[in-house]
């Protein structure tokens, strides 16, 4: 079973002037719910179910191109282009 996939993405994310595509997308865990509810941003995710999900994709999304990965965080994956949210989604359902 593969641990992560890769994959670009089809619009790209743009960070300190450059834009970023290529990706590598790692399985949900237990743990990254858990992280989550006792993280910086538990109010929120505890609050909102949609939220909490946004904030699990970040903690999945391993690589982004080169933005550094303390960068990864719900905000960004809040400001991606849906399309570009869809080939995550799409990444994610090749895992077995």
């Amino acid at each position: 079973m593969p641990k992560t996939i890769t994959g670009t993405l089809p619009v790209g994310v743009l960070y300190k002037d450059e834009l970023h595509t290529e990706f590598e997308l790692r399985r949900a865990t237990v743990r990254d719910n858990l992280d989550i509810l006792s993280g910086p941003d538990k109010d929120k995710a505890a609050a909102d179910n949609n939220y909490a999900a946004v904030c699990i994709w970040a903690k999945r999304i391993v690589r982004l191109g080169n933005i550094p990965a303390d960068a990864i965080t719900p905000e960004l994956v809040l400001d991606m282009d849906l399309e570009d949210f869809g080939a995550l989604e799409t990444a994610a359902r090749q895992f077995p």
